[in-house]
């Protein structure tokens, strides 16, 4: 299938494309990263693609400054107009910024940027400068203007200012000398214009009537000077009457300054016044505070801060008091105590003499000081019993003591188990020792009885 046989507008929106000189068609999507522009050709556009127009064609816009003041406070109003276009240097620029607007919002677009350049150059350039100078302020204002468009891919092909004027008369004022001195000019020119006529013409006569012809000369120059003066005489009195006339407008714009300036000065002193007043009432409501709020204060905090120094003061004391006999008593308690220690320490020392003196029979005799302890414990158990139930085949009350005889018959094995003391061989040893000491007394008793007797006998 050939591209001559494929229709122009797929309805999948795929096709060729025509492009004109005054419009710019934009691709993008599959193979276009970043998107391609075309212009004066004719474009294939796949499915996975998207086209879109940019109208390149010039289009006329109004710039129009209502009442703007000027560099000395004159109101104006200005009308422009301005030919713009998009630029074919910076077309993708313009894409990137006016693909998705209309021409309604490029054309709005164009008058808000130079109607603010616009009214900036207005506002720092004088009545006269405007009037006299269009062209100055037509070349600054397409000077920075078309910079700031060129960032939207938008030039400037011309711009003219068509009118200015003001509702207050001030551009007639200024009209009326700019008319006398016209006229002046004109009047000039046309002397000027008339002397060189006639001089052409006296000088083709110069041989024949000189004298005439200088006596001419004379003439129109005193006719030229007097035209001069008299367009003097027009723009001064022109000048005078407008002065004159703009006096009262003068006049009374000093007379309102200089009553807004008075009426300012009369806030001012209201207003220093007012705060002094301020300050004032502010210094009795602090001395107000003070002497209500501030010293009772103080003098409550003063009263806490003592009494609670003096409660320290008088707690330390006590704390103190309670230390020192604390103190007292731990001393005592330990005076006491070392003594107790040291008679327990005497009481052992005297128990190991005794121990190391008399050896086993002094043990046994301590074992034998407890023993009656022992069998006392055992009773006090029976105090507490209320009833005993005797079981047997021969029950009978004696059994009680038989049984409280056996139980104690077993503290001295007891006690040999618990201190690997035989108590009854001390005892049977003490019992022979005391034996033996009372048949050596005996003895003794008997030989000294002999021998007080033998002697009583002599």
């Amino acid at each position: 299938m050939c591209f001559c046989c494929f229709p122009l507008e797929h309805p999948l929106g795929c096709g060729f494309r025509k492009v004109g000189p005054n419009e710019a068609l934009v691709v993008t999507g599959v193979c276009h990263d970043p998107s391609t522009i075309w212009s004066s050709a004719k474009v294939f556009v796949w499915p996975l693609q998207e086209a879109a127009r940019l109208d390149k064609n010039t289009f006329t816009v109004r710039v129009l400054s209502v009442e703007v003041y000027s560099l000395h406070g004159v109101p104006v109003t200005v009308s422009a107009y301005a030919q713009c276009k998009v630029s074919t240097e910076r077309v993708r620029v313009a894409a990137q910024c006016l693909l998705s607007k209309t021409q309604a919002e490029i054309e709005q677009l164009v008058v808000d940027t130079l109607e603010g350049h616009q009214r900036g150059f207005i506002s720092s350039l004088s009545v006269k400068e405007l009037i006299s100078d269009k062209n100055k302020m037509e070349q600054a204002v397409r000077d920075t203007a078309e910079v700031d468009l060129l960032n939207f891919g938008i030039e400037i092909i011309s711009y003219t200012i068509k009118d200015i004027d003001d509702n207050n008369g001030f551009l007639l004022l200024l009209g009326d000398a700019r008319t006398a001195q016209v006229k002046a000019f004109a009047r000039m020119g046309e002397a000027d214009s008339t002397a060189a006529t006639r001089i052409k013409q006296y000088r083709d006569r110069v041989p024949k009537a000189a004298a005439h012809y200088l006596q001419a000369v004379a003439e129109v120059k005193g006719e030229r000077d007097l035209g001069l003066r008299e367009c003097y005489n027009v723009k001064s009195v022109s000048t005078q009457q407008a002065e004159a006339d703009a006096a009262p407008l003068r006049q009374a714009a000093l007379r309102g300054q200089d009553i807004m300036e008075a009426n300012m000065q009369t806030k001012i002193r209201e207003m220093q016044q007012q705060t002094a007043v301020w300050a004032n009432e502010v210094q009795r409501m602090d001395r107000q505070l003070d002497s209500t709020v501030k010293q009772p204060a103080r003098a409550e905090r003063d009263r806490v801060i003592n009494d609670a120094t003096a409660r320290r003061n008088e707690h330390i004391s006590q704390e103190q008091g309670k230390a020192v006999a604390i103190e007292t008593r731990a001393t005592a308690e330990a005076f006491s105590h070392q003594q107790q220690e040291e008679a327990g320490a005497e009481q052992l020392k005297e128990k190991a003499r005794v121990f190391e003196l008399y050896g086993p029979a002094a043990t046994a005799n301590m074992v034998l000081d407890v023993v009656p302890q022992a069998v006392a414990e055992v009773s006090s158990q029976l105090e507490q019993v209320e009833r005993i139930n005797i079981v047997g085949s021969h029950p009978s009350v004696g059994a009680i003591p038989r049984e409280v005889s056996r139980v104690v018959a077993q503290v001295p094995k007891l006690i040999d188990q618990l201190t690997d003391l035989h108590v009854t061989e001390y005892i049977s040893n003490s019992i022979k020792d005391n034996h033996n000491l009372a048949d050596q007394e005996t003895r003794q008793t008997r030989v000294r009885t002999n021998f007080s007797t033998s002697t009583g006998d002599r």
